[in-house]
């Protein structure tokens, strides 16, 4: 009987050296915790599963087995393993198009050599028709949720938990950039002209803009890495973050649950892209201000959150946190607890992720294995 070979072609350079499936390890990183379910299910199986550096160490070892690819996007060794003859299974993406350009630019074609691809649901009016395409919901760890609630009236007002970066635009109202960044936005920005897929909000700057403003609230706090130095930010943004003092996150849910408000902005405006920002909140028992997916309400229930867009500005905002009773408070706190605990949100759990990539190579695999 032919053996079989898994190989998963990371981006993400950590996850390298079978780290990936160090459950010790994986657990760190928001998102990928359901690769160590998806390593086991393999192994039951009888097949084997490796990370792409790996199997490139030492390709002859694996000569006769049968082997498949799942890349999380596209990386610098996806065509070197499909032109070995690796069959191209799954490819996947949890990041904005903001952020992996090179990706979403190209997603018609990438997408094309792969029998299956798992994306957020506004990608998929622009995925190769030759694939499946399969709905992302994002997958997080239950065992984050924290069961032990902090008064209402002991939380502090408003925090954020973002490091110092930016996409698309290179500096806020920064004077002189090198010209290697003149060139990287003017590359950018021709992108987003030129490409209809690419006119959408970025929220980068939109959350420099809320620490500007609330830097100078009682019960803001800021937390993140990155803010040693500006990194493109001119003096008065990052004077502003400064005086926080931000310091980087061992449990975010545990910080998150000390305040009654998270600034939850995504990288982007996109639809259907939702990640772990908003759900640390749910899971931590801090109401989100979210600003992101246009069909957020489709994903999570509106009582659940409060929605950036139905305020005119900061100021606004601001007014309605200071302002807001514990009444309402426990109103949006107890949706949110019902929807956490409900059938409905099973599928924004690690297991479902996994049991997603299980159900394709099962597909795909099981019956020629």
């Amino acid at each position: 009987m032919q053996r079989t070979l898994i190989i998963c072609d990371l981006f993400t350079t950590n996850f390298l050296n079978n780290k990936l499936f160090d459950r010790s390890f994986i657990v760190k990183f928001p998102g990928s915790a359901f690769w160590p379910d998806v390593y086991d299910f393999c192994i039951h199986q009888g097949w084997s599963i490796i990370t792409s550096d790996v199997y490139l160490a030492d390709e002859k070892q694996y000569e006769q087995y049968d082997k498949y690819l799942i890349s999380e996007m596209y990386t610098p060794n996806t065509d070197t393993l499909i032109q070995k003859g690796i069959t191209p299974l799954i490819t996947f993406s949890q990041e904005s198009p903001n952020v992996a350009l090179k990706y979403h630019k190209n997603l018609f074609y990438y997408t094309g050599k792969y029998r299956h691809s798992i994306l957020f649901s506004g990608l998929e009016q622009y995925a190769n028709p030759s694939t499946t395409y399969h709905k992302l919901y994002w997958p997080n760890n239950m065992s984050d949720k924290l069961d032990t609630r902090v008064a209402w009236s002991e939380k502090k007002l408003l925090v954020m938990v973002a490091s110092n970066k930016r996409r698309f635009d290179v500096a806020i109202n920064r004077p002189l950039l090198s010209l290697r960044r003149i060139l990287k936005r003017g590359y950018v920005q021709l992108v987003k002209a030129t490409n209809p897929f690419f006119r959408f909000e970025d929220l980068y700057t939109k959350r420099i803009e809320a620490i500007l403003h609330f830097s100078n609230v009682e019960g803001f706090a800021l937390y993140g890495t990155l803010w040693d130095k500006p990194h493109g930010l001119n003096s008065k943004y990052y004077n502003a973050a400064k005086k926080l003092n931000p310091t980087r996150v061992d449990s975010k849910h545990a910080v998150l649950a000390q305040y009654k408000f998270n600034l939850c902005f995504e990288n982007c405006v996109y639809p259907g892209y939702v990640t772990e920002k908003i759900f640390d909140c749910l899971l931590s028992g801090t109401i989100p201000v979210y600003f992101g997916a246009p069909d957020i309400a489709n994903f999570v229930p509106k009582d659940c959150y409060l929605d950036f867009r139905d305020y005119d500005n900061f100021k606004d905002l601001q007014h309605a946190l200071e302002s807001m009773t514990e009444e309402e408070a426990t109103k949006h706190l107890c949706a949110a607890s019902d929807f956490v605990n409900s059938n409905d949100f099973k599928k924004y759990t690690i297991q479902n992720f996994s049991e997603l990539f299980d159900k394709i190579l099962m597909k795909e695999i099981g019956s020629h294995a």
